[in-house]
């Protein structure tokens, strides 16, 4: 991301643009909706997050859904994957993308899973217990986000399943 111009070089949009789109104002985690719009915004909101209804594999998989701990960040290959809507997914990947930017363990790695992202590279940061403790804490940020965003309702959330993984 172009920090200066906040741009997303690989689809030219910028993040604040597509949390916005999906009604996340990524400063304060609220739903922003004008008067005139908030039916249609919760409609949308309703259809893009399943009507609030979260859902995973009923088997260990490695394919077919969301990884909740993505197998680049350190996550195990089989998991019980989480059923997100394409447009949840992507916020979703935006939302750890630009949190983990944030934070200086993780500020060289230039792309999630990309170059200088590489699965080695999070390997790396992941086999210290600070690089483990700031992948973790980012991705339960961005998963409690959409959580609350979706209304996502214990235990069928993804920080949950976060949770359960890490026991």
């Amino acid at each position: 991301m172009d920090p200066v111009n906040k741009i997303d070089p690989n689809g030219n949009e910028t993040i604040a643009s597509e949390l916005a789109a999906m009604g996340i104002d990524q400063e304060n985690e609220k739903i922003q909706t004008p008067t005139g719009i908030r039916a249609y915004q919760k409609a949308t909101k309703m259809a893009v997050c399943n009507m609030g209804r979260l859902t995973f594999t009923t088997v260990l998989a490695s394919a077919g859904g969301h990884h909740v701990w993505p197998k680049f960040m350190g996550g195990p290959e089989l998991q019980y994957l989480a059923e997100l809507t394409p447009g949840v997914h992507k916020v979703l990947h935006k939302l750890i993308y630009l949190i983990a930017k944030n934070e200086p363990l993780l500020a060289e790695l230039s792309a999630l899973g990309g170059a200088n992202g590489s699965e080695e590279a999070w390997n790396k940061v992941m086999s210290t217990k600070a690089g483990r403790e700031t992948v973790l804490r980012v991705l339960r940020q961005a998963t409690g986000i959409i959580d609350r965003w979706c209304g996502f309702v214990p235990p069928a959330t993804l920080t949950n399943e976060l949770e359960v993984m890490l026991k």
